[in-house]
């Protein structure tokens, strides 16, 4: 199923279903395979749309791998723009901040 034209509060209620469906509590980094399932795209494109920019959670290098903060995802997620596209790594890391604040 496309996100593209899930308005951010049902993204976010579809989020927070699958924590709460889960057994265990999730992890609060995320590897790029899960990055991806929480998309519901292949790993193929995830890879594909970072190398281009348009991933905009700030990536951490933890040894060899990648991870991603679990809460900075579903906060990218939940805030879809008006055209049903999501921030790049240009525009996002701006928004992250102040909603940190």
């Amino acid at each position: 199923m496309s996100h593209a034209n899930v308005s951010g509060a049902e993204r976010a209620a579809m989020l927070t279903h699958r924590r709460q469906a889960s057994e265990h509590p999730p992890s609060v980094l995320v590897g790029r395979e899960e990055f991806a399932r929480m998309m519901e795209i292949r790993l193929s494109s995830f890879n594909n749309y970072s190398s281009k920019g348009l991933i905009g959670p700030t990536s951490r290098r933890i040894g060899r791998h990648y991870r991603w903060h679990r809460a900075e995802i579903e906060a990218w997620l939940a805030r879809v723009g008006a055209d049903g596209r999501l921030m790049d790594d240009s525009t996002w890391p701006a928004v992250w901040t102040s909603l940190q604040q």
